[in-house]
Order: C-alpha cells, then sequence, then structure tokens
C-alpha cells in the first residue's frame, strides 16, 4: 500500500516547484492526477493542508461562494474563502507558505529516516521505492532520473578459490567505488548477491553516463590493485545496464528496463562494459 505521507510530499514539492497552482474540480480529476488518491481523498488532504495553514490561497478564482461548513474560528478570511471554493467545486489558486515548505522537508526526512543500512554499507533493497518516488517529487524541469543495475563479472572464483573473507573485502571496496563515484547524485541499494542499484536524480543523461563510467573503470582498477587477486584470471570487473527516465515511469517497469539493459552489457556486450538506454 502507497504511504499517504508520499502523495502529501509529492503535492507539496509541485507547489514549491511551480509557484501558484490552480486547481479545480476535483470530483471530476483522473487518479493520476492526485498523486496516487482518489479524488475525493486528494480534496480532503488539500483542505487538511489549508486548515493546517501549510498553503496560502492568494488567487482570486471562481467568484464568491457561500458555503454550511464548520471551519475553525481562528482562520483568516481569505483561507476560509479558499477552503469554501475547494469543497464546492469551484478553481483555487494555491501556493506554498514558508510553514509548508518546513513540512515538506520533515515529510522528506521522516521518509529517508526509515531507510536502513544493509551490512555491507549500501541501503538495504525495501529503501528503494520511497526513494523513487522523492527523486521524481524534487526533480526540476532540465534534470532526469537514472536506474543504473551493476553486477559483478568472475566474481564465483574470488570465493570458491581465495575464500570468503577475500570475497568479503572485495565486495567492500567495490561498493566504496560506488559510493565514492554517485556523490551527492544518489544512493545506491544493495539489490541481491553482489548486484547493487543505483539511484540518480537531477542530472542529465550524459552526466550519468558519465558517473557510470567512472563506476565501471574504478571497479577495474581497484580489482587490478589487491594483491591478493593475482591468482586469478580473469579478475573481477563490473557490467553496468541503466536506463534514463526523463518522467515519471512506473517504477518496476524501470528497474526490468535497467536489468534488460545489465542483460546486453553480460551476455551480449562481453562484460566489464555499461550500457544505458532511455526510456520513452
Amino acid at each position: 500500500m502507497r504511504d499517504p505521507r508520499l502523495s502529501e510530499l509529492e503535492f507539496l514539492a509541485h507547489l514549491e516547484n511551480k509557484g501558484t497552482v490552480v486547481l479545480s474540480y476535483f470530483d471530476q480529476m483522473a487518479s493520476g492526477q492526485c498523486y496516487g488518491l482518489r479524488p475525493w481523498e486528494f480534496k480532503q488532504m488539500v483542505v487538511h493542508l489549508l486548515l493546517e495553514g501549510y498553503l496560502n490561497g492568494p488567487a482570486e478564482f471562481g467568484g464568491e461562494v457561500s458555503f454550511a461548513h464548520s471551519l475553525p474560528a481562528h482562520l483568516d478570511d481569505l483561507t476560509k474563502d479558499t477552503v469554501g471554493k475547494l469543497l464546492s467545486g469551484r478553481p483555487v489558486g494555491l501556493q506554498l507558505n514558508h510553514k509548508g515548505r518546513s513540512r515538506l522537508w520533515t515529510l522528506r526526512g521522516d521518509l529517508q529516516s526509515q531507510r536502513r543500512l544493509d551490512p555491507s554499507g549500501l541501503f538495504s533493497k525495501d529503501a528503494f521505492g520511497p526513494d523513487y518516488e522523492i527523486a521524481f517529487s524534487f526533480l526540476s524541469d532540465q534534470g532526469m532520473v537514472c536506474l543504473l543495475m551493476c553486477d559483478l563479472d568472475h566474481f564465483k572464483p574470488v570465493n570458491d578459490t581465495l575464500g570468503h573473507s577475500i570475497g568479503d573485502e572485495a565486495i567492500i571496496r567495490y561498493h566504496q567505488v560506488i559510493k565514492d563515484h554517485i556523490e551527492k547524485f544518489g544512493t545506491a541499494y544493495r539489490w541481491g548477491g553482489d548486484e547493487v542499484l543505483i539511484l540518480l536524480s537531477g542530472l542529465d543523461a550524459d552526466r550519468a553516463e558519465k558517473i557510470a563510467e567512472g563506476i565501471r573503470a574504478g571497479v577495474e582498477a581497484t580489482f587490478l590493485r589487491m594483491k591478493v587477486l593475482a591468482p586469478l584470471a580473469p579478475r573481477p570487473t563490473v557490467s553496468i545496464g541503466g536506463v534514463v527516465l526523463p518522467v515519471r515511469a512506473d517504477r518496476e517497469a524501470a528497474i526490468n528496463a535497467a536489468d534488460k539493459s545489465l542483460y546486453v552489457a553480460k551476455k551480449e556486450k562481453g562484460r566489464n562494459c555499461l550500457v544505458l538506454d532511455r526510456m520513452k
């Protein structure tokens, strides 16, 4: 079930990005315009945000309207008027105020604080869902989201031949290369085995490709420097498959697209390479 805080966060982030937003006729809106909520739930959420003082209704739309709803006495006349228009289906103009911005960043912090670190130092797989939604909520008009799926090549002989302690050390160094390269642009998740999923946000396709190529080259160089891996031929490397998402896409479809690119990198391109596609 979708966390209702995500709907609130996405709506507040949209207001922050767009400035004044005019909303109207909520009961006739398609569910896709209501941030994962049904229209009446969306209207209820907006009314709640107005009553709590997170929003301003500075724009005058729809003319005067009378309503028979009991509202808190402390509300100013403009807020009462805005809520009345909203409840009666009239268009209203909304803006995010200072209190609303504080609410926005509190919501983001609350959602991200639930993320759990894997013992390897990366985030656990179940942290990806909320982070994926947040990435699109805070995306600028020019920025994009990118998923990279990384998988080590020829890694099984490390554990089988040299032992699991050396394998664990290699994994730690592999993860460190990833963390060093994604910096402030993204988050990495331990996906399963030695697979790592990377979520990059707010950058263009060229920048995403440079980061991915930096990870590939960095992992190759790191394993070449590990003298303990010298008996292995070939030494481990990493294959990376990715997808660039200029607009919001279904989460599972995006993961499958990154997986498909990874398959091409490993099975068709000969491993130790990057295949990055763009989802339309």
